[in-house]
């Protein structure tokens, strides 16, 4: 009973949340309905449960095909968004960010933009591998004649450094990067291979 009362209030939010959209939204495009939720990432959102443990595919298979068109294209949007801001997508989880948003505007409704909800729910998707991988690339590119010691353990050192501290508080402000990546430096040990590298210098110049 708790169960129907549950799956009951999320259609009827749903519905009445589409019922006020439907004026903002502009006229669903004339592609099938299956073709909207059926690929990409849609097709994994659907998979999902809620924050109720409602899965999605069997809520949006309830709804008139207009609303489930016009949600699931707002939510395609948001995931295109991020994949397409270049090293955003190395920071960020696009699909996180894609559930969330569908989470976020099913609870509040469409009285909020966007980019409100967008950022809000970013804080709550970073993406810890590839903010490491990027991290580890970068520090590898810079550091490649610098390093006397191991490269390899100093740029992991470096890349999951930051990959922590970003995503206990993420951000894509350049100058806090800088920050992290300074600190990450610092933390792996920088200065003293600094050191390193300039009595490795002197040694070499004796002997020219």
């Amino acid at each position: 009973m708790i169960t129907m009362l549950k799956n009951t209030k999320f259609i009827v939010g749903l519905m009445a949340l589409f019922i006020a959209i439907c004026t903002v939204f502009t006229a669903a495009p004339a592609y099938a309905v299956e073709d909207a939720v059926n690929r990409g990432p849609l097709n994994f959102i659907l998979e999902q449960e809620n924050k109720d443990g409602i899965n999605y595919r069997k809520v949006f298979d309830q709804l008139p095909e207009d609303i489930r068109v016009d949600l699931m294209i707002e939510t395609e949007q948001q995931y295109n968004q991020c994949t397409s801001k270049g090293s955003y997508s190395k920071y960020y989880d696009c699909q996180c960010i894609a559930i969330k948003f569908l989470d976020k505007r099913i609870e509040i409704g469409p009285d909020m933009a966007s980019q409100h909800i967008i950022r809000d729910v970013t804080l709550e998707c970073p993406y810890p591998a590839g903010i490491a991988g990027i991290s580890y690339q970068k520090c590898e590119d810079m550091f490649e004649m610098d390093i006397v010691g191991n490269l390899e353990e100093f740029c992991t050192c470096v890349a999951n450094s930051i990959s922590k501290n970003f995503s206990a508080r993420p951000s894509m402000h350049s100058q806090y990067i800088s920050f992290l990546n300074g600190r990450a430096m610092t933390e792996c040990g920088y200065q003293e291979e600094q050191r390193n590298y300039r009595k490795l210098e002197k040694e070499r110049d004796i002997y020219r």
